[in-house]
């Protein structure tokens, strides 16, 4: 056993502790403050520094073309009367609506962890929900 553990380690797939750094903060069930956090890095004209890649590699990993279509609106907490409920986070730019949310032990739908379509937001808007599950 400790031979294979050693070579897990060796190959820098051994894990322990705690599995994300919100968990290891001790912050990881403060979602206003990690949607707040998230829609900082998700403008493209934020202060970070980092342009529009955050969102482009989030473009990236859900399938989408990774070229970010100016101008970009990123809102908190937008409300959505035919619903009654509200969006924590919209990402709107031309052609594409992401709604990114993380669900604590559920979600809006069963296969959790991969892109849905939704519902638009607006009349003729196509809008993907991006859903996130805690592992």
């Amino acid at each position: 056993m400790r031979s294979e553990v050693d070579d897990l380690r060796g190959e820098r797939r051994w894990r322990g502790g705690k599995r994300t750094l919100t968990h290891a903060l001790g912050i990881h069930y403060l979602e206003l403050s990690l949607t707040v956090g998230l829609a900082w890095f998700l403008d493209p004209d934020g202060w970070h520094g980092l342009g529009s890649l955050v969102l482009s590699g989030l473009l990236d990993q859900l399938g989408l073309a990774p070229a970010v279509a100016r101008p970009v609106t990123v809102t908190r907490e937008e409300d959505r009367p035919a619903w009654k409920t509200r969006a924590d986070l919209v990402v709107r730019m031309p052609g594409t609506t992401l709604l990114p949310g993380v669900w604590q032990g559920g979600g809006p739908e069963a296969d959790r962890g991969a892109p849905h379509q939704s519902a638009p937001l607006h009349a003729n808007e196509p809008c993907k929900i991006v859903a996130s599950r805690r592992c």
